[in-house]
């Protein structure tokens, strides 16, 4: 068999890098377009948020999640896991994704955390006994003043840098039921919450149970979607990021919030 000329060999070389050329812009779209997305989130009740209602998993978060998805032509696989593993999948590159998380410096070495992916913005509250209310202080924001109490939070949560970062006497626990079980049996003095979480749940509707009382000051951060760094997904969380910043200025994003009473600023 007679070998290819210098020219068939050129045009042939010419077909491949074009070939490759080809390739290489498809996959880039496919990081975005027509593929699964595996978004994994903690296993609890996160109303209005995140909750499952008649076996179905719902939320605000959820549906915004789900609508920006669509946009982006991107099919969602959701699921629930107990907190700390859901964020060890995202390290290790097992999920594409992660919903209702803060953000801190650990958890930047390994999620992408891009402005405009903030899902809604959460207001901790520092919820008391009532009867403590006035005996517990909190000045200024200050968690300084913290020190001398126990304090009860959860399990893998992030509340912000900087209480995040402050040495406190902590005491953790895997759902909020807990938490204000040891807040009423006076385990701890102070029970972290997300305050819409708390509102929502209405712990005092209970007359028998000791009443409860959230303290004047309260703490804020961003609750975003973020990305996995192992999957090297930084054009995805870019793509995410631009369609949801367009998406929180139309009347959609008003009605979204309206439907379930969620905070976002």
């Amino acid at each position: 068999m007679p070998s290819p000329s210098a020219f068939q060999r050129s045009c042939i070389n010419k077909w491949v890098c074009l070939l490759c050329l080809l390739w290489s812009s498809f996959s880039s779209s496919q990081e975005v377009n027509g593929r699964e997305m595996h978004i994994v989130r903690g296993d609890g009740d996160y109303s209005p948020y995140e909750m499952v209602i008649n076996n179905q998993l719902t939320g605000f978060h959820i549906e915004l999640i789900q609508i920006i998805a669509k946009q982006l032509n991107i099919e969602l696989i959701f699921e629930s896991l107990p907190w700390k593993r859901a964020l060890a999948m995202v390290e290790k590159g097992l999920a594409d994704a992660i919903t209702y998380v803060g953000k801190n410096t650990r958890r930047e070495r390994y999620i992408i955390f891009t402005p405009g992916n903030e899902l809604s913005w959460a207001v901790f509250a520092l919820v008391v006994l009532d009867r403590r209310k006035k005996d517990i202080h909190f000045p200024n924001g200050h968690f300084t003043s913290l020190k001398g109490y126990k304090i009860g939070q959860l399990l893998g949560y992030s509340y912000g840098e900087e209480f995040d970062q402050s040495t406190l006497n902590r005491s953790f626990y895997n759902n909020n039921d807990q938490l204000i079980g040891m807040l009423r049996t006076k385990r701890i003095d102070i029970a972290i919450f997300n305050k819409e979480e708390y509102e929502n749940k209405r712990y005092n509707q209970d007359d028998v149970q000791a009443r409860l009382a959230v303290l004047d000051n309260l703490i804020g951060t961003g609750n975003f979607i973020g990305f996995s760094k192992k999957l090297k997904l930084e054009a995805l969380a870019g793509e995410f990021s631009q369609a949801l910043i367009k998406f929180k200025t139309t009347q959609g994003f008003k009605k979204l919030q309206k439907k379930y009473g969620a905070r976002y600023k």
